[in-house]
């Protein structure tokens, strides 16, 4: 008894933990995606991956120390076995330091290339999250109006079966009601039933998918607040002057420097080919013998690549026109951006009036619903009249969220360029 009772309490906790509910506005949802998004943990981790390329290629300028054991192995002639044997004395017998002269550059742009490599892993980041982000805005609206579509069809439902039960009445006691207008009723609350376990589903898999952006189990539950619209204040934006924000300081802006910047590295490196690699090497012998070698050794150690039949040549002009690429694909981009920044500051005055009329025109709709449902109850209206109504609410409702996503996902996109 005392097990099933431990049982029964484990899975009580583990069904509160699967089915717990989160209530989220729209900034808990954005906030949530920086912590635990998978996508964000993944890119984080790609960061520093290339922190560590980048302390490798830092650990190549500095001089490598290396520790030798060099013993032969010889073959005793005397035993009948022909066994061979190590010579005695085993242990380190020199220890050696080798410093980098000169690499004509190439080090340096080695480790100059990992550096940059490594800010654009951190500009990418951002552009992974503001991605994202914009996803996550989508979703969020989606399920709102998915929500709102579904109590649309439970108000209907609803309404349809109080009518259902006015119109039996009348026709069973012999009222001047036609039989199809009781029929008709039942076929709309079969339909509207249905509509409203679509779009419930619809509302779930929605809720899913935001779950998996948030890193949240999809078994999970989630509850999202409305989003009030005119908490955006359009007056703060300026296409002008965010305009030279977003090239000096936005992420996208600079990672397309950067993208240039590695390019003039690679060149570096392909370049450095020409010139001579000088390295010093010395050693001090650890066991001393008797013959005729100092116990300490330094020599300079000189490779220079004099011909080889015009490859380097060939490479060095290969990554001069990569260079000539990425520099006019960084004009191309940062144009690109400052019209961006232009279209969606229009974007945002358009949309946001759309908003502002489509409310309005909602709320005229909300009201004529109240009216056509206390009409339609009380055999005012036809069904077919009613069913008009219902389905104008609803358009008005789709129309509404779908211009507020909009409109949000302008703003965001905007003020991301900046960042």
């Amino acid at each position: 008894m005392k097990r099933n009772k431990i049982l029964t309490a484990a899975f009580l906790a583990v069904s509160l933990v699967s089915f717990s509910e989160d209530r989220m506005d729209l900034d808990a949802v954005l906030q949530e995606i920086d912590k635990n998004n998978p996508e964000m943990r993944i890119q984080n981790l790609e960061t520093k991956v290339t922190d560590l390329e980048k302390k490798k290629f830092l650990k190549d300028l500095l001089p490598k120390v290396n520790l030798s054991i060099d013993k032969d192995f010889v073959e005793d002639s005397e035993d009948e076995k022909n066994e061979w044997h190590m010579e005695e004395g085993l242990g380190p017998q020199s220890i050696g330091v080798e410093i980098p002269i000169y690499t004509g550059g190439e080090l340096r742009a080695y480790y100059n290339k990992a550096k940059i490599s490594h800010e654009i892993s951190k500009k990418q980041l951002n552009l992974v999250k503001y991605q994202i982000e914009e996803e996550a805005i989508k979703k969020y609206f989606q399920i709102l109006n998915l929500r709102k579509q579904k109590e649309i069809a439970q108000m209907v439902i609803d309404n349809l079966n109080k009518q259902g039960e006015r119109l039996e009445k009348l026709f069973n006691n012999g009222m001047l009601v036609p039989k199809s207008e009781v029929l008709k009723v039942k076929s709309n609350i079969i339909s509207n039933e249905v509509i409203k376990m679509r779009r419930a589903e619809e509302q779930r898999s929605a809720e899913e998918e935001l779950l998996l952006l948030l890193g949240k189990s999809v078994e999970s539950q989630i509850e999202l607040d409305e989003y009030l619209y005119d908490d955006i204040n359009i007056d703060i934006y300026n296409p002008e002057k965010d305009s030279q924000i977003a090239i000096e300081s936005g992420s996208a802006a600079i990672k397309e420097e950067l993208l240039v910047d590695r390019s003039k590295a690679d060149l570096k490196i392909s370049k450095s080919e020409y010139l001579p690699k000088i390295y010093l090497d010395s050693e001090y012998r650890l066991k001393k013998d008797d013959d005729e070698y100092s116990d300490y050794q330094v020599s300079l150690v000189a490779d220079w690549e004099i011909f080889n039949w015009g490859r380097t040549g060939d490479d060095v002009l290969q990554k001069s026109t990569v260079l000539e690429q990425a520099e006019i694909l960084r004009d191309r981009n940062l144009e690109e951006i400052k019209l961006n920044i232009r279209n969606k500051y229009r974007d945002i005055k358009t949309l946001y009036a759309e908003v502002d009329s489509q409310k309005t025109k909602l709320d005229l709709e909300k009201e004529n619903m109240r009216i056509d449902n206390l009409r339609y109850v009380n055999g005012m209206v036809s069904s077919l009249d009613y069913l008009d109504s219902v389905n104008r609410l609803k358009s008005a409702e789709e129309e509404y969220y779908s211009l507020q996503r909009e409109l949000v996902l302008a703003v965001r996109e905007y003020e991301n360029l900046l960042k």
